[in-house]
């Protein structure tokens, strides 16, 4: 497990760091053209954009975590248990005989 977290750790902070370093180089790309307030926007935009890329990553693994519950409901359809499909009061109740209704009512 060591190897795996020192992987994602590794990975995802190169990947998170060229993101930073893109918007500060167009920040001073943008400053040296003397726009303070595009180079500002452009380095701001830099620091946020892991934060951007992890959230559309985790909407995408909840998306398929849906669908992969959804798959998993509708393969189990014919071979549910009967509590699982019955209705909001719980499992259909068993009908009296009439005989066994009459000798009750007397």
């Amino acid at each position: 497990m060591n190897v795996i977290a020192t992987y994602l750790a590794v990975v995802g902070g190169a990947a998170a760091g060229a993101q930073v370093a893109r918007g500060a180089v167009r920040g001073a790309a943008r400053l040296a053209r003397g726009d303070a307030k595009g180079a500002l926007a452009e380095a701001a935009g830099g620091l946020a954009a892991p934060v951007a890329s992890a959230a559309r990553q985790l909407a995408g693994l909840a998306e398929d975590v849906r669908r992969a519950a959804a798959d998993l409901t509708l393969q189990r359809g014919s071979t549910e248990s009967a509590a699982t499909t019955a209705g909001p009061n719980g499992p259909p109740r068993r009908r009296r005989s009439p005989a066994a209704a009459a000798h009750s009512a007397a």
